[in-house]
Parts: structure tokens; sequence; C-alpha cells
């Protein structure tokens, strides 16, 4: 059996398998789906900041090289508040130097119960939706 390019997941039983890390998102979400509902499902995306649904097909390298960024982020932001520690820094500021927009820069520096920038395990749980169908 040979592999077919223009699916991003298959399952079969118990078993799920995907073509790749980002495909694997997929599949969770499929699973997401079909155990919980459309809904959280959603939720569980936008959360993850990917679309609820791919089509199959899709490239699996991007066509042209990603540039090279000019510093490296969040140590840039940390260089600069090391710099300033005789006055007070905003967000804004911070995460202009990490090239993030103040919502990701915040996620990203561990503001999350976990400490991860993800919620931690006191996070509301998804209730179960035996009724759910098939992904679309």
């Amino acid at each position: 059996m040979l592999p077919d390019p223009d699916v991003l997941f298959v399952g079969d039983g118990d078993v799920l398998t995907s073509a790749g890390p980002t495909s694997g998102l997929d599949a969770c979400l499929h699973l997401v789906r079909a155990d919980h509902g459309a809904a959280p499902a959603n939720r569980v995306a936008r959360a993850c900041a990917v679309p609820p649904w791919r089509e199959g097909g899709q490239a699996r390298y991007a066509e042209r090289p990603v540039p090279a960024a000019a510093g490296t982020g969040m140590a840039e932001a940390g260089h600069r508040a090391l710099e300033h520690l005789d006055r007070p820094l905003t967000t804004a500021d911070l995460a202009g130097r990490a090239r993030m927009g103040p919502h990701t820069f915040r996620g990203s520096s561990g503001r999350g119960a976990s400490g991860r920038g993800a919620p931690g395990r006191d996070a509301e749980p998804l209730p179960r939706n035996d009724s759910a169908g098939a992904a679309p």
C-alpha cells in the first residue's frame, strides 16, 4: 500500500495516524470533534491558533524559505527588560521587542496556570458528546 499524499490523517477502528506533526493536530481535532462535538473542537482549535478543519492536499513544504529573524524574540524582550530595570516597561514594549503582539507575548511568557502559557489542570474539562458525528 502506498501513502496517499492528499490526506492529512487516516483512521481504521481504534487506530488513527497522521502525515506529520501538523496533520497530527488535525487528527487530534478530529478526535475531539468525534468525542465532544464541533463546538468544543472549534474552541480547542482557536486556543491552539489553528484552523478547525483543513482539507487534504496540503503542501508538505513551504515553497519559499522563511526569512531568518533579525533577533531572537523572547531573548530580545528579556535583554530589554534587564537594560531598563530602572523604569516600568509595558507589555506592548516588550512584545514589540519580541516581534509579537501583546496577546501572543503574554501567552509565550508563561501566564497560564501551568506556567507554559496554556490552561492548567484547573481548566474546565470538555463535555463528552457520544452522539457527535464524525468530521465533515
